[in-house]
């Protein structure tokens, strides 16, 4: 039961994030907007574009976890390390110039 437990609480947090990340709900803003999809539309068409919506971010989170967890299994503790600098890095990088063309525009 403790593995049912602690699957359900790492859904759940994935979840949160997945849900709350401002990147994905823009995302999701900017491709109803340019599908024309307004409050005005059938309810087995919303159905559908919710359920469309799912399985895509299921399916996108599956493979990324998936892949994640073949790298770490890959690379033992001492390259996690390593990676998780790299990686780090990159994304302070890519941080630092969104901030640098924000004020040059």
């Amino acid at each position: 039961m403790p593995d049912n437990a602690g699957g359900f609480r790492m859904f759940a947090a994935f979840f949160a994030v997945g849900i709350t990340n401002p990147a994905a709900i823009l995302t999701f803003l900017f491709a109803f907007s340019w599908f024309g999809i307004d409050g005005r539309i059938e309810p087995a068409d919303g159905i559908g574009l919710v359920c469309g919506v799912f399985i895509g971010t299921y399916i996108w989170w599956g493979t990324l976890s998936g892949v994640v967890t073949l790298l770490k299994k890959k690379a033992g503790n001492s390259h996690l390390s390593a990676m998780n600098r790299i990686f780090g890095t990159i994304l302070i990088l890519f941080g630092a110039v969104v901030l640098v063309r924000s004020f040059l525009h």
